[in-house]
Formats: structure tokens, C-alpha cells, sequence
């Protein structure tokens, strides 16, 4: 809808078990929850915002999913009806595939991307992915923890094809770094 504003809580919403919110706010602050997780599956306290394609908004959590390392997550706006939520992509712990993601996605195509701060085939230092509106991921760089740095708590910007990112530890002097990386 256009003027409309969305957003996440990390914790609240409706019910008992309210573990974070996506919501909906008019320039006129009408505010409504559009979802509110359960942690049954569904994800829980998610720390990023939400990009769309189409009418679907894309985010995640960094508890939650399947597998209880964090997921992505879809929610899809059904006009005057309630939305729906469904999980694209569960990420599970001691994998190569990363867990806990922090950050929003970056949409490019109709694909989206984004990091992990754990996990990843080269010790748990995280990783960059990219994961499909259909849920196949592809781990696109593992952190070494060495030069490259390690736990990208922060998105992804994108720029001629070139995905750029920085990482809260690591790199030469221990305190980060900024990488660039072509999918």
C-alpha cells in the first residue's frame, strides 16, 4: 500500500507466547501487527528490517526456524485480509550453512541476500548467502576468522554486481573489515 511503513519488533505482539512483531504503520500512525511470532517454527526476535518484492516482505530472525538457528522468513500481504508468514529458509546449528542472522536482506534479481554471524564451513565464523524466494541457498563465502574477518553482524550493499559487507571482528588489526564479494 503506497505511504505505508514496515517494520519488525524483537519482542512483543499478540498472545502469550509473543516472541517479535512485523508490523505496519500509516503516515498517519495507524499501527497494525501484520505477524506476531510464536517461536513454534516460525522464528522469534527478529533484529533486522524488511525488504519487499512485490507484495511479499522478506526478513529474519536470528532464533527460530526448524532447525532453532535462526531463518529467513516471508510475509505475504494479502490486501484487507490478514497476512500470512511461512519460513523460506531454516538454518541449522553446527552446519556449513551458517545460523543467527542479524541483519536485513539485500534483494538483487528476484533472489535475496544476506550474512549469518555463525556458522559456515570454516569454523562458525559466519558466512554470506544467497537463498531463493523458493528456499535453495548457496553459501556464497564461509569467514575464515583470519584475514577476511569474521562475524558480519551487518548487511549487504550492493554496487555493479559487487556485493560489500563489513564484519565485527578480524582482518589485520582484530577490529573488522570491510569485503567486497561477486556472486
Amino acid at each position: 500500500m503506497a505511504g505505508v511503513l514496515y517494520g519488525t519488533t524483537s519482542q512483543g505482539g499478540v498472545g502469550k507466547r509473543a516472541e517479535g512483531t512485523v508490523f505496519s504503520i500509516t503516515p498517519q500512525g495507524t499501527e497494525k501487527v501484520l505477524w506476531t511470532f510464536k517461536k513454534k517454527g516460525d522464528g522469534s526476535g527478529p533484529l533486522g528490517g524488511l525488504t519487499n518484492i512485490g507484495d511479499i516482505l522478506y526478513g529474519t530472525t536470528p532464533i527460530g526456524g526448524a532447525k532453532k538457528q535462526g531463518c529467513v522468513f516471508s510475509v505475504q500481504l494479502n490486501g484487507k485480509k490478514k497476512a500470512t508468514e511461512a519460513v523460506v529458509y531454516s538454518f541449522a546449528e553446527n552446519a556449513n550453512d551458517g545460523s543467527e542472522p542479524y541483519s536485513d536482506l539485500l534483494v538483487s534479481g528476484q533472489n535475496l541476500y544476506g550474512t549469518t554471524l555463525y556458522g559456515g564451513a570454516s569454523g562458525g565464523y559466519g558466512i554470506v548467502f544467497e537463498v531463493t524466494q523458493g528456499g535453495q541457498e548457496t553459501i556464497l563465502h564461509s569467514f575464515s576468522g583470519k584475514t577476511d574477518g569474521y562475524a558480519p553482524y551487518g548487511g549487504l550493499v550492493q554496487l555493479d554486481g559487487v556485493l560489500y559487507g563489513t564484519t565485527s571482528s578480524g582482518g589485520p588489526s582484530e577490529d573488522g573489515t570491510v569485503f567486497a564479494l561477486t556472486p
